[in-house]
């Protein structure tokens, strides 16, 4: 899951473009981020060797990939995952993106078939560290359920 960072773990001294999760569980939200976002505090999963597989992936392929085993996630995790996963019962594997100052990150041209090829993951849910991959994420019940409604007008 592509997430922003403001600046809420990385100062400007120390701001990769991209940041691999590593950590065990996280946060989404604190009891504190919780009463704020009014959404009841919980852990929610990683995904350690997925991210890892990303990550060693990422490198293989000269994309610059920082990486933490200590992340604090805020509206960024929470939200989202509260509506998507309710249940929080899915593994997640965050990268958070420098979205607060330049220069921001871009894909250099030559990476962009591998971070599409990769991003997208095959039907196991896992990330592709293949460039040839172009399965789709499956659409599960549980995704259509907590999604219902969504896009109608």
């Amino acid at each position: 899951m592509f997430v922003n960072d403001h600046l809420q773990n990385f100062p400007y001294s120390n701001l990769p473009a991209f940041c691999v999760g590593l950590a065990d569980d996280y946060d989404a939200p604190s009891a504190g981020g919780g009463a704020f976002m009014r959404i009841p505090p919980r852990k929610l999963r990683g995904d350690r060797a997925t991210a890892m597989a990303l990550l060693e992936a990422g490198l293989d392929e000269g994309f610059d990939f920082a990486y933490s085993y200590e992340i604090e996630s805020w509206d960024e995790l929470s939200v989202p995952l509260h509506f998507l996963t309710p249940d929080g019962d899915i593994p997640i594997v965050p990268v958070y993106t420098n979205c607060a100052a330049p220069p921001l990150p871009r894909i250099p041209a030559p990476l962009r078939p591998w971070a599409s090829a990769t991003l997208r993951p095959p039907a196991t849910g896992r990330p592709s560290t293949s460039s040839s991959s172009t399965t789709s994420p499956p659409i599960s019940s549980r995704s259509r359920r907590c999604c219902r409604g969504w896009g109608r007008t």
